[in-house]
């Protein structure tokens, strides 16, 4: 395992306020790249979360899944160069720096909230082209930053493995 700040490894600016990220470690497959990265199953993330989460200093370990999302919009996608990883679980939220604008967190497998770019209000039904198919979603929120976000349930669903652990630290407490 790795750990290491998000802004010392360029991360997305979904991670803006996460102290630090626990990477799994680098693929050695001959048939991979030196950059892939084996996700944790839940099996072996399991005492990683709880043993993190049990650091001085820390007041979570969170879970974060990402997964291929993109709105649909007359039949056509709605053009997203993050596309490939724009969903995810929202219990990964408390790390985020976006805030909840408008409505409330998903709870049911057919609810997502969303960024203002699908132009989306809360209420409205959303066609969205996840892992396996195209679906319907009710959106019953939105953020002020980009992205798609499910119940971790369905986000479980659409991504097993884990890909990161964003740890988050209590107010004043020391990353290093």
């Amino acid at each position: 395992m790795e750990i290491s700040a998000p802004r010392d490894r360029g991360a997305q600016h979904r991670y803006e306020s996460t102290a630090a990220l626990a990477l799994h470690q680098q693929a050695v497959d001959a048939d991979g790249s030196p950059e892939d990265r084996m996700p944790w199953s839940t099996a072996e993330a399991e005492p990683l979360l709880s043993g993190l989460a049990e650091v001085p200093g820390v007041t979570a370990a969170v879970v974060d899944r990402s997964f291929c999302t993109q709105a649909i919009r007359d039949g056509k996608p709605v053009t997203d160069e993050g596309a490939l990883e724009s969903g995810h679980g929202w219990g990964r939220r408390p790390d985020g720096p976006y805030e909840l604008v408008d409505g409330r967190a998903p709870k049911g497998a057919d609810e997502v909230v969303v960024d203002r770019a699908p132009d989306a209000a809360v209420g409205s039904e959303l066609t969205v082209n996840i892992t396996q198919d195209h679906e319907q979603f009710t959106v019953v929120g939105t953020v002020d930053g980009p992205g798609y976000y499910f119940s971790d349930a369905f986000a479980a669903q659409q991504q097993p493995g884990l890909g990161a652990i964003a740890l988050i630290l209590e107010k004043d407490a020391d990353p290093a």
